[in-house]
């Protein structure tokens, strides 16, 4: 699908618990701010509290795209005690430059993203042209927290930021 193939939150509030996301791929499509291989969220809020997003994966298509676990447009997203592993966003190069692309395990576009006591592992990000990176986490015009968090082996290929990449907004880390 062109975004959120397991689950798509838009202009809703919803919580999610002990749920686990493996596996789910999907294709951007032709719209900026649609990703999200597993989990895209839309003018929404969610709260994801002892889930899993494990081996997700999003081509991204055009700018402004990605997040193979969660994607975030304009919405709001809290993430507690979960665990993103071996998540992977891919922008191919096209005729035109991807800008804006990444985020192994979540994208955060425009939007708020609060992390606590989450673990990052093994996620990555291979776009091959623009403003990218974030081989865990790409915050653009966002804002977010973690707090208590861990970062192991999350790479970045042809990008910037193996763990957190940010462009506009703010984020801020404690304990991480």
């Amino acid at each position: 699908g062109e975004g959120g193939a397991a689950l798509r939150i838009a202009g809703e509030d919803a919580t999610i618990r002990r749920s686990e996301f493996v596996g789910n791929h999907a294709s951007g499509g032709t719209k900026e701010g649609h990703g999200g291989g597993a989990v895209w969220i839309e003018e929404g809020e969610a709260r994801f509290v002892d889930c899993r997003f494990t081996e997700n994966n999003l081509t991204a298509r055009v700018s402004r795209q990605g997040g193979a676990g969660v994607q975030v447009l304009k919405g709001s997203a809290q993430f507690e005690r979960c665990r993103f592993r071996g998540n992977s966003v891919y922008a191919p190069r096209g005729e035109k430059p991807y800008h804006y692309a990444g985020g192994g395990a979540a994208y955060v576009l425009q939007g708020r993203a609060d992390f606590v006591g989450c673990r990052f592992e093994s996620n990555r990000a291979e776009v091959s042209s623009g403003n990218h990176g974030g081989g865990a986490l790409y915050f653009y015009a966002a804002h977010a927290t973690l707090t208590q968090c861990e970062f192991l082996d999350n790479e970045a290929r042809q990008g910037h930021g193996g763990g957190v990449f940010q462009a506009d907004g703010r984020a801020r880390l404690e304990n991480c």
